[in-house]
């Protein structure tokens, strides 16, 4: 079976449908890689949370592509030494929206940050956050 081709104006709606659920959300960074669903409860250490910004991003288009751009730079402080794996985006109400691999700047990828290395107490810096659909 062949995946639907959608059209700009819907996959402009469920990037927008993302965006509203995330409202009062956080990414939080996980180590590792993430579990099979995002309903599946993470066994991993919780790296850090940045809480979503208002307004979260704005809802585009480029190159025929859907895009939700996330406002950025936003920084928080790592909980603990680890090596960022993975991103859980979650509703105010901690739940799952989706799970994001990450990496570090200047690679190219959904969710950026200034370096997978963390230390107790230092800065997490999200770079860039781009969805594309």
């Amino acid at each position: 079976m062949t995946s639907p081709v959608l059209s700009l104006e819907v996959r402009q709606d469920r990037l927008t449908a993302i965006l509203t659920k995330l409202a009062g959300g956080h990414l939080k960074f996980y180590p590792n890689l993430p579990p099979a669903t995002t309903e599946t409860a993470t066994p991993e250490i919780l790296i850090a949370s940045i809480p979503f910004p208002i307004p979260i991003g704005v809802v585009g288009v480029a190159a025929y592509l859907a895009t939700l751009q996330f406002s950025v730079p936003q920084t928080a402080s790592a909980l603990t030494t680890d090596l960022i794996g993975w991103v859980r985006f979650c509703k105010a109400n901690g739940v799952g929206v989706m799970d994001v691999l990450v990496v570090a700047s200047p690679a190219a990828g959904p969710v950026v940050v200034s370096s997978l290395q963390t230390y107790t107490g230092g800065d997490v810096m999200l770079m860039s956050g781009l969805l594309t659909e």
